[in-house]
């Protein structure tokens, strides 16, 4: 099967966005430990951009995951300027609760904006992309949050899937562990996500095209 990773296969720099200002807007802070608000879905499935080698033979799940972001009027904020990317956890040095913290404040800001946030994901041991994390294998975009029974979490379309109904599947949940201030679900993106737990990695913001 075809890496759905994070290489770069156009030699564009697909981590860093310097055009246009950054990200600085503020936002209130928010208690992670009151009930989360329901956002279903800021992107309508219709939208959804999906795995298709036939249309895209060279892209990563990185280029679909602008692609995705770009249809709603967004993209990355400068990966590597201050304050654009929440680095939540790496293999290496576990959960870092500070941004875990930062970053659900952005997010609940960003969906209630209806901005969609691309986040990365570690699924397998060791990272195709050692200029990020070392960790990250994957990327997906967060659309919703919520709160069910499993806990709270943070929903994604995954466009390791062409499948409308798998990639923005209900299903695809990142769910928040109050003890430990991981993220970590699965993906209904199959074949690709079969067997796979998807730990949240980083959150990077997003600014207006």
């Amino acid at each position: 099967m075809t890496n759905k990773n994070e290489s770069d296969n156009r030699g564009e720099n697909l981590e860093d966005d310097n055009s246009g200002e950054v990200d600085n807007t503020q936002y209130d802070s928010f208690n992670l430990n009151q009930f989360w608000p329901t956002i279903s879905t800021i992107i309508p499935p219709a939208d959804f951009v999906g795995w298709n080698r036939g249309l895209h033979p060279s892209w990563q799940c990185m280029e679909y995951s602008k692609e995705q972001l770009r249809l709603a009027g967004f993209k990355i904020s400068a990966y590597f300027s201050p304050g654009q990317t929440f680095q939540v956890y790496t293999a290496q040095n576990g959960v870092n609760l500070t941004q875990v913290t930062n970053s659900i404040n952005y997010l609940r800001y960003a969906l209630t904006n209806g901005i969609p946030v691309i986040v990365g994901v570690d699924n397998h041991s060791g990272s195709p992309n050692p200029l990020t994390d070392n960790t990250t294998d994957h990327f997906v975009v967060v659309v919703g949050m919520g709160q069910d029974s499993n806990g709270k979490y943070f929903r994604f379309f995954d466009n390791a899937s062409g499948d409308v109904a798998k990639g923005t599947s209900y299903l695809n949940k990142l769910y928040y562990n109050p003890l430990t201030g991981i993220f970590s679900g699965t993906s209904q993106a199959t074949p690709y996500s079969e067997g796979l737990t998807y730990t949240l990695t980083m959150v990077r913001k997003s600014k207006r095209l």
